[in-house]
């Protein structure tokens, strides 16, 4: 049998017709199982072992930290600072606190020192 352009158009809309329908028949009746089945969408198993999933992929991870700036008081100096003595004093302090010199009361301490050494010198020799 020889085709015909109009057969050709008539088997195509048929084909056409058929598909929409079953296209039709997938949207209207949904294919359901029972709950906990093999083949139901998830099971709580299966939305349990998903979370651990998410939780492992998250561990090596560092937390988003928030985006905050945080406040500084004002320029801060970098580096060590000097310390600072209470009772440091000044330059012009130092001839006060120069003890290497000698003063004019040094001469009774060494006198009384003389003194001890002649008697310690007496007593113990005797």
């Amino acid at each position: 049998m020889i085709e015909t352009a109009a057969d050709r158009q008539a088997k195509a809309a048929e084909k056409v017709k058929a598909d929409q329908k079953a296209a039709a028949e997938k949207l209207t009746t949904p294919q359901t199982s029972p709950p906990n089945s093999p083949y139901s969408g998830q099971s709580e198993e299966d939305e349990e072992v998903l979370k651990n999933l998410e939780k492992l992929k998250n561990r090596g991870k560092k937390p988003a930290a928030k985006k905050e700036e945080p406040k500084k008081p004002g320029p801060s100096k970098k580096g060590k600072e000097g310390r600072k003595w209470d009772l440091g004093g000044k330059a012009a302090d130092a001839a006060v606190l120069d003890y290497s010199a000698a003063s004019p009361d040094d001469s009774k301490i060494t006198a009384e020192t003389e003194e001890d050494k002649k008697f310690y010198e007496q007593n113990v020799s005797s």
